[in-house]
């Protein structure tokens, strides 16, 4: 069924304008009565097409229900700025995955330091992707993508949450140990190329950050992302069963 995101809830009647209203009429071709979801702050407004006009479609409340696609452990993936496009593929898997943001982290070790300007324009792209794959796997919110930060800059805003963890490749507590079912929000860094510097572990171990491993492998940036988001939230839903 096809899956839109809204910026306010629906209450009767909602009218669909732009690019949404666009892709309904010129590419799904929908008709009248055919059914859409329409998606805002985690909830799911089920509803039907009523009236569709040359540039807007007027949609009918049905009923509303809480997206069952989100996690109820709010996780914050903190991710060391890679090499090339790599974040994009992290940003797409991370959100498909049930991320509920993501912070470019600028470390010692990373390779890829864009100017300004040209990171700006980064991060507007990878809010696209966030919102493509939140479509794709039917979220029920879009992942804000947070300007980048200096890596001890990171681990202060991560004390927003209730826990940090840094992955670690040279050892750590097991995941297992550090996630429970109690846990409402979780803070998750993931180094880059080469890794954090020992300096930058030793001063997230400073700073209420708790180091974890995740196994005997040596992950490449983007599939320790990956593996580390699934991870966090599988013994998260697992403990929560």
């Amino acid at each position: 069924m096809p899956h839109f995101f809204i910026d306010e809830p629906v209450k009767d009647f909602f009218e669909i304008i732009g690019d949404d209203a666009k892709h309904i009429i010129k590419s799904l071709r929908m008709k009248i009565n055919e059914p859409v979801i329409l998606c805002y702050n985690k909830m799911e407004y089920s509803c039907r097409i009523i009236e569709i006009h040359k540039d807007s479609v007027k949609v009918e409340l049905l009923n509303v229900k809480k997206c069952e696609a989100e996690s109820k452990l709010k996780v914050r993936l903190f991710q060391s700025l890679p090499k090339g496009e790599k974040m994009d593929l992290i940003v797409q898997k991370a959100v498909e995955l049930g991320v509920d943001s993501i912070v470019p982290v600028l470390t010692r070790r990373c390779v890829s330091r864009p100017n300004e300007r040209s990171l700006q324009n980064k991060i507007i792209r990878w809010q696209k992707i966030a919102k493509e794959a939140a479509m794709q796997s039917d979220r029920g919110d879009i992942p804000k993508i947070f300007n980048a930060m200096a890596f001890e800059d990171a681990i202060d805003f991560s004390h927003n949450l209730e826990k940090t963890i840094l992955f670690y490749e040279n050892g750590g507590d097991s995941l297992s140990r550090l996630i429970d079912s109690n846990l409402n929000s979780v803070a998750i860094f993931v180094g880059p190329e080469g890794g954090f510097e020992d300096s930058e572990v030793a001063f997230a171990k400073s700073h209420r950050t708790e180091l974890c491993s995740l196994g005997k492998r040596i992950f490449r940036t983007e599939t320790a992302a990956i593996v580390s988001v699934a991870t966090t939230i599988y013994e998260f839903e697992r403990n929560e069963i």
